[in-house]
């Protein structure tokens, strides 16, 4: 016999980023200084995509995961 209670939708956790993995983050165009922030520590700009491309690891260390694209 199989009792069920309630049947929902599952979705899997997805695993965050390593480290050192490259990740997209959107930054407002008037964020200057956090910019040139991550330029400093070799964030580059993707005019493609408008977005920063940085390490995982820097974006975390900023509290910026909420930004990540």
């Amino acid at each position: 016999m199989e009792l069920v209670v309630e049947e929902t939708l599952w979705w899997p956790k997805v695993s965050d980023p390593a480290g050192e993995e490259i990740v997209a983050v959107r930054v407002e165009w008037q964020e200057s200084e956090l910019r040139a922030a991550l330029k400093e520590v070799g964030g580059r700009w993707n005019p493609e995509k408008r977005v920063w491309e940085v390490r995982y690891d820097r974006i975390v260390a900023w509290v910026l995961e909420d930004r990540v694209v």
